[in-house]
């Protein structure tokens, strides 16, 4: 029995004494060990920690793949530059190590020839990516040349690292979709600052406009973090009014909470906001942005969407689902056997969080 990931990576030993029964420790940059750990424990009988970042080979992991699924992920990144105070990362993670785009390339080839059809580039800061001269552009551009691949998403992007050269990509490539998940995190700047992200509304609200400018019926999602200290009633309401103003198809959002390390974490007295107050402003903040997704995903009512069929609803026996090109799941009638199709759907009804819609034949 281990503990992996960042907590392991935070604690470290400290866990074998606080949990008699565990065997080992592994910090994120020390998963291809696993196996030999194992070896050692079963060998050695030993309990064992792995939370150095002097990994040599930190993707050389054979990637998990279910059969039958057409979508996967693939790592691009591990670690992180930014220092966004509120952020645990970069301390457990380590800075930022980017993957060879050849190595990142294979695996996709290699994970279309098992049936993948969609792939989604991932890393902490995944537009930041570079390597050997190459740019996050160049990447996505690579990408499109795979054969039989369909779809090409990434997560998750940060602001200040969306640059023309990317945007032309995400144009010019037409596997990838139009939809880009970009946390915001706070619409003031004034917490912005506080939590050292580097960027402005204005900033933010520009980069958006420019994404809109460039492609068509393009869609974001979003980030959002409520009762960070220092964040007056003022500081929520511009909050408030950059959900108007975005329109965000969807937004994760939580009450902050203080990661031990972090420099936000020290903040403490008059600074921090009751919990009370975070509570209440995390049901406004949301009940809007529920409202905001119902009518966006209601106003597609009538539109026929390309939609990537992933299998059979979870929901409904009756039903197939799959997502399209904006990341909206659509639930309609079909043969399972079109899983891994791109179809044409026309929505006939928009539902809270989904779309459901009929075949086009």
């Amino acid at each position: 029995m281990g503990i992996a990931g960042c907590v392991a990576q935070l604690y470290g030993d400290s866990l074998l004494k606080k949990i008699p029964h565990l065997d080992f420790v592994l910090g994120p940059r020390a998963i291809p060990k696993l196996p030999e750990i194992i070896s050692r424990i079963n060998l050695d009988k030993i309990r064992a920690v792995e939370t150095s970042y002097d990994i040599e080979e930190l993707f050389d992991v054979e990637p998990y793949h279910r059969a039958g699924e057409v979508t996967a992920f693939v790592s691009v990144q591990q670690g992180c530059n930014k220092r966004c105070s509120y952020c645990i990362v970069p301390y457990v993670r380590g800075d930022e190590v980017n993957r060879p785009l050849e190595d990142i390339i294979t695996e996709t080839e290699n994970l279309v020839g098992k049936g993948v059809r969609e792939i989604t580039f991932i890393g902490q800061t995944v537009n930041s990516w570079k390597h050997g001269g190459f740019k996050f552009g160049d990447l996505l551009r690579a990408a499109g040349d795979v054969d039989a691949l369909q779809r090409i998403r990434f997560t998750t992007s940060y602001p200040r690292d969306i640059t023309k050269r990317m945007i032309d990509a995400m144009k010019d490539v037409p596997q990838i979709c139009p939809h880009i998940h970009l946390p915001v995190q706070s619409g003031s700047n004034n917490v912005l600052s506080k939590m050292q992200r580097t960027y402005t509304r204005e900033w933010y609200v520009d980069t958006v406009n420019r994404l809109r400018d460039e492609i068509v019926d393009f869609a974001i999602s979003t980030d959002i973090i409520v009762g960070f200290p220092g964040e007056t009633d003022r500081d929520f309401e511009e909050t408030m009014t950059l959900l108007e103003e975005i329109k965000f198809e969807s937004a994760f959002s939580f009450i902050y909470s203080p990661r031990p390390g972090t420099p936000a974490a020290q903040i403490v007295g008059d600074a921090c906001v009751q919990k009370k107050d975070a509570s209440a402003r995390l049901s406004c903040l949301q009940e809007r942005q529920s409202d905001i997704t119902f009518e966006s995903n209601n106003n597609r009512v009538g539109v026929i969407e390309e939609v990537l069929v992933e299998g059979p609803s979870k929901k409904d026996e009756n039903f197939v689902t799959g997502r399209t090109a904006q990341n909206r799941i659509a639930n309609f009638r079909a043969p399972e056997l079109l899983t891994g199709n791109l179809v044409r759907v026309k929505i006939t009804e928009g539902l809270q969080n989904s779309i459901r819609g009929e075949l086009v034949v």
